[in-house]
């Protein structure tokens, strides 16, 4: 072996151990790899690199990319990588609207033109069980054995430890949720059974109304009343079809899933206006729409819908009837923000905690409002699901304001 051999040898086996130390210690793999890329980089010569992983239904993708790499050069590295997940993991994404995205990558037509001796692709294996992920690595020129070499022992080492990472996750967690289990079983039973008692009262409301507005319609044969009285029909089935969906959601959030979402692009302004006017129908003129500015995102249109509906009807339920609900939006450079405001009661700071847990309400609207308490726990979960949050502030000088806080990038 020759003199210089020898040293990319032990700058190669140095850069390995000090990846080592960095996975022993990491807290999320998306701080993590950065770190481990600009140590490779050092005697690899890297143009891209992208880690896809999954624990359970949820993937992971981190890219990596040198100063020089276009965008076209990252796009491509993207696509190659999640066409070799999907094919060196099996791992199937039941989410159309990735699906789509895929297929529109795949059949993507680029200029960039790179060899096969240029990238590799391995799988992350641990202990002989399937893939629960891949690594690729593209090098800005041809690569050799050494570097083949190289990336598997990178891949073994970040297969290692994200398996002690999530195992690690899952067993604090089953031993919280079995403390938190004991603690509650009385009170789940209290909240069952008013659960019970508001449940068979809200659902018999809109199915009662079908039934006597389909039985007037067939004592009634002039035209326009059957008009008036099929829309009381589609209006109420529909109520009770979202009342539905909504008891399904948060049995999904009681244990403990992700709230699926079906991203699209979208206004959200003409979003807000639309559901603004359609309130306004069963409200009449308590809304106020403050923003001229316009903007795109790439959410769940029909969840960031119900979860506008959710927060303006939890403003006119609790909120002062002489003054209007105002919803506005503002951006900045990563994050959108929705604000639902209202002047009422004030919510005490005791409170605003629990308002976002299933079928919690504020002890001073407890026993004068109907409902299910399930509303903000329903907007909560959407808003974690678009990876942003929920806040509340309440003070008397400027009312009560919901703020719904959302990436643009989800």
């Amino acid at each position: 072996m020759k003199l210089e051999d020898e040293g990319e040898s032990y700058r190669r086996l140095k850069n390995l151990y000090g990846i080592s130390k960095l996975l022993s210690t990491f807290k999320t793999i998306d701080e993590t790899f950065p770190q481990i890329l600009q140590i490779t980089s050092k005697t690899f010569p890297l143009l891209t690199a992208v880690l896809i992983e999954h624990w359970e239904k949820t993937p992971v993708t981190v890219v990596w990319h040198s100063a020089d790499a276009t965008q076209e050069q990252i796009d491509n590295a993207l696509t190659r990588a999640r066409l070799a997940y999907h094919y060196l993991t099996g791992f199937k994404d039941d989410s159309q609207a990735q699906n789509k995205a895929l297929e529109r990558c795949s059949s993507t037509k680029s200029s960039h033109k790179i060899g096969a001796e240029n990238i590799i692709s391995l799988p992350l294996i641990v202990d002989e069980l399937p893939a629960l992920g891949v690594l690729q690595l593209e090098g800005s020129e041809s690569l050799d054995m050494y570097n083949l070499e190289f990336v598997s022992a990178l891949a073994d080492l970040v297969s290692v430890a994200l398996d002690r990472y999530y195992k690690s996750r899952s067993s604090g967690r089953k031993i919280i949720r079995s403390q938190n289990a004991v603690i509650g079983l009385e009170i789940q039973k209290t909240q069952r059974e008013n659960f019970v008692s508001l449940l068979t009262h809200d659902l018999r409301q809109p199915i009662a109304a079908a039934f006597m507005a389909a039985h007037m319609i067939l004592q009634k044969n002039e035209e326009p009343l059957i008009g008036i009285l099929s829309n009381k029909i589609i209006n109420s089935v529909t109520r009770a079809d979202q009342m539905i969906k909504d008891l399904l959601d948060a049995n999904r959030i009681n244990s403990g899933e992700v709230l699926p979402i079906f991203k699209e692009n979208f206004e959200l302004h003409k979003l807000i206006k639309e559901t603004i006017h359609e309130l306004s129908e069963v409200y009449g003129e308590r809304f106020i729409f403050k923003s001229t500015d316009t903007i795109e995102v790439f959410w769940d249109r029909k969840s960031i819908r119900r979860v506008i509906e959710n927060l303006c009807n939890n403003a006119i339920k609790y909120g002062s009837k002489e003054t209007p609900v105002t919803i506005s939006f503002d951006q900045t450079s990563t994050t959108v923000n929705v604000h639902v405001q209202n002047f009422g009661e004030v919510i005490a700071l005791k409170d605003q905690n629990n308002l976002f847990q299933q079928f919690k309400r504020a002890k001073a609207t407890e026993s004068t409002k109907n409902g299910w308490g399930i509303g903000l726990t329903l907007v909560s979960a959407t808003a974690d699901a678009h990876g942003g949050g929920i806040t509340v502030a309440s003070l008397p000088e400027t009312g009560t304001v919901f703020t719904l806080s959302i990436p643009i990038k989800t």
